[in-house]
């Protein structure tokens, strides 16, 4: 299996700074996706073994890959 990856982390000291700092980081993966005109879905991810509160992915729906979604508009 293979596939692209990005995270993004933050140092926070307080669970409002992390709030902030998640805000401005999935703004600016919002951005990315825009400009590069992909079609894109926020879904709901599992942190794995690094733990955290919130966890995203972004995907770009693609005719060949392996993952499934489920869209309800």
């Amino acid at each position: 299996r293979e596939f692209q990856m990005k995270d993004s982390y933050s140092f926070d000291t307080t669970d409002e700074g992390l709030a902030h700092s998640y805000a401005l980081h999935r703004a600016a993966y919002i951005k990315i996706f825009e400009r590069l005109g992909l079609d894109h879905r926020i879904v709901s991810a599992v942190s794995g073994a690094m733990g955290g509160s919130a966890s995203e992915e972004f995907l770009a729906p693609a005719a060949a890959g392996e993952d499934t979604f489920a869209d309800c508009p």
